[in-house]
C-alpha cells in the first residue's frame, strides 16, 4: 500500500510526539483550508469543524468520510432532481397504464380507425344538422333585416316584436355557431387521439405474430 508522503511523516511525528496509547486511541484527520491545501492533524481547527474531512486510522487508510454541509442551492438543485424523478416515475407509470388500456381496447389497427371514423361520423352528423338549423335562422334573420331597413327609410318606427325575433335570431344563430365550433375540436381532438393510438400500438405490436 502506498501512503502520501507528508501523511506518512506526519504519522512519524505524531508517533514520537504523543505517547503510544493516546495515538491508538486517538483519531488522524484531513481537512482542506480556504486555500485549497491539504492538511492533517489529530484536530481540526475551528474554523473547519463544520466542512468535510476525512477520518483515517494509524496507516493513513480513510476510515470516515464527513460531508460538508449541503448548501441553500444545492438542496434546492437536490429538491429539483427529486421533482423530476417523481415525475419519470408517475409518466412511466401512466404510460404502462395507457398501453394496457390500448391493447384491451383494440386488437387491429383497423379497430382504432374504425372506432374513429364512428365517433367522427356521429359528430359529423349533429354538425350537420346544427348547420341546417343555423343557415334557415340566417335566412329568416336576413329577411327581417330587410324588412327593419325597409321601414327605417320610410320614417316608420321598427315595431318591437320585430327588434325582438332579430335578437333572438341573432342569439340562436351565436349559440349553433358556438355549438359547431366546439364539435369540430371534438373532432380534431379525436382524430389527434387516434393517430396516436395507431403509433403506440404499431410500437407495442411491431414484430408480435399476427392474430
Amino acid at each position: 500500500m502506498q501512503h502520501h508522503p507528508l501523511l506518512c511523516a506526519l504519522l512519524i511525528t505524531l508517533t514520537i510526539a504523543l505517547p503510544t496509547g493516546e495515538l491508538a486511541a486517538g483519531k488522524l484527520y484531513k481537512w482542506v483550508d480556504k486555500n485549497g491545501e491539504v492538511h492533517y492533524g489529530d484536530k481540526i481547527p475551528p474554523e473547519y469543524s463544520q466542512q468535510g474531512h476525512t477520518e483515517l486510522n494509524q496507516q493513513g487508510v480513510t476510515v470516515k468520510t464527513i460531508e460538508s454541509p449541503r448548501t441553500e442551492a444545492q438542496l434546492a438543485e437536490e429538491q429539483r432532481k427529486q421533482h423530476v424523478l417523481a415525475e419519470e416515475k408517475r409518466h412511466a407509470a401512466d404510460q404502462v397504464t395507457r398501453d394496457r388500456a390500448l391493447l384491451n381496447s383494440y386488437t387491429s389497427e383497423h379497430d382504432i380507425t374504425q372506432a374513429r371514423d364512428s365517433k367522427l361520423a356521429i359528430l359529423e352528423s349533429e354538425i350537420s344538422m346544427n348547420a341546417s338549423h343555423s343557415g334557415k335562422l340566417e335566412q329568416r334573420l336576413a329577411t327581417q333585416r330587410q324588412e327593419a331597413s325597409r321601414l327605417a327609410k320610410q320614417g316608420a318606427p321598427v315595431p318591437e316584436k320585430l327588434q325582438k325575433d332579430m335578437l333572438e335570431a341573432k342569439t340562436q344563430i351565436e349559440k349553433y355557431t358556438a355549438f359547431i365550433k366546439s364539435r369540430q375540436t371534438e373532432q380534431e381532438a379525436i382524430q389527434q387521439q387516434a393517430g396516436n393510438d395507431l403509433q403506440r400500438f404499431r410500437e407495442l405490436t411491431a414484430g408480435a405474430p399476427s392474430p
